[in-house]
């Protein structure tokens, strides 16, 4: 298993990731999305792949938090395909 950091080219397996629970989406859309997620520090997708395969994906945005210096990491997103 391997957790690595998304690109364009994974845009086809999240959206079948994401259709699977019923979202509707384009490729279109997706990508548009994941570049705006790219262009910002405070969000991240990852990918898992098995045996060179997309198998989920987690999208993780950064909070930061009052009065400490440290962030609040929410997971939006967290998706695994079945086995």
């Amino acid at each position: 298993m391997k957790i690595r950091n998304a690109t364009y080219h994974d845009a086809p397996d999240i959206k079948s990731l994401i259709g699977a629970l019923g979202y509707k989406t384009t490729k279109n859309e997706l990508i548009s999305q994941l570049q705006s997620v790219f262009n910002n520090d405070d969000h991240e997708v990852f990918v898992c792949e098995l045996n060179k395969m997309v198998a989920g994906f987690k999208s993780i945005h950064y909070l930061p938090q009052l009065g400490i210096n440290k962030e609040l990491i929410f997971i939006s997103y967290l998706l695994v395909d079945e086995p």
